[in-house]
């Protein structure tokens, strides 16, 4: 009879002590996915959009970025910067940028600043995502900028202005260089 007790007994220890490490096993698997470097982020697309090739390009899905050491403002969005059309602007293909979005068109109206760096939201036949120009003089009809991007080391008009409505918001922070997996 006593062996009995003293088995149920160290059952007890035993399973209580089982769920109790299983627990925090979860709770620190949690913990660091929630502190891990990795994080996952749009794409925004700093060349062309046009393709020679044909087809439609998608950047519509996150890519996994290594955003160590990089800290977030709740109140920006991030993305990732592919291509290099803007390098003379300080982004380059990698960057991180912080974009601060705009509410409504009238704050685009109000905010955006000839020189500043957009992020456009584009879906034509060619492209659907993200991307960054510079920001230039709105056009004679007044619904929308003509934008700006760096090719060969000089300043390129955009193949067409791009509509208030699509502009998402202006750029605010670059983090330089980080690793991708696209």
């Amino acid at each position: 009879m006593n062996s009995i007790i003293m088995i149920l007994i160290s059952a007890l220890i035993m399973g209580s002590y089982a769920i109790y490490q299983r627990r925090r096993y979860q709770k620190e698997r949690e913990e660091s996915r929630n502190n891990s470097p990795m994080r996952e982020l749009y794409p925004a697309e700093a060349g062309t959009t046009k393709r020679s090739s044909g087809g439609k390009e998608d950047l519509m899905h996150k890519v996994c970025v290594n955003t160590a050491n990089i800290n977030f403002n709740d109140e920006l969005e991030y993305f990732v910067i592919k291509n290099n059309c803007m390098k003379l602007r300080g982004i380059s293909d990698g960057d991180i940028i912080g974009v601060k979005r705009f509410s409504s068109e009238e704050e685009v109206r109000k905010r955006a600043k000839s020189g500043k760096i957009l992020l456009i939201r584009l879906n034509d036949d060619n492209f659907n995502g993200y991307k960054v120009r510079e920001q230039g003089d709105l056009t004679e009809a007044g619904d929308a900028y003509i934008t700006y991007h760096y090719k060969d080391g000089k300043k390129t008009k955009s193949s067409r202005a791009h509509a208030i409505s699509s502009i998402v918001g202006v750029v605010v922070e670059v983090h330089n260089k980080v690793q991708t997996r696209y």
